[in-house]
């Protein structure tokens, strides 16, 4: 499977397909009706569908780490809030 879920994280990994969209949607949904902002990381991430990408743009997770694919790097880092680093 494409998507791996924690309790604030989704991992979207290698081609995330259109089926699986709506998890990721729902998910994501659940956890913003929760109050707990949703994360994703796409640091292995190859290929999403463009139902995925819509998903993602519309609900706004944060981006936990960017896609290497530079063209959907690009489009997620200027669409999606980045996790702010910690400071100590």
């Amino acid at each position: 499977m494409a998507l791996q879920f924690d309790n604030q994280t989704a991992t979207l990994e290698g081609t995330v397909t259109v089926e699986e969209a709506e998890t990721l949607s729902n998910w994501l949904k659940e956890k913003i009706q929760n109050g707990t902002p949703p994360h994703v990381a796409m640091a292995t991430c190859e290929h999403v569908h463009a139902a995925v990408l819509q998903a993602l743009l519309a609900l706004k997770p944060v981006l936990d780490s960017a896609p290497a694919h530079p063209h959907l790097k690009h489009v997620l880092a200027a669409a999606l809030p980045a996790r702010e680093s910690a400071t100590a």
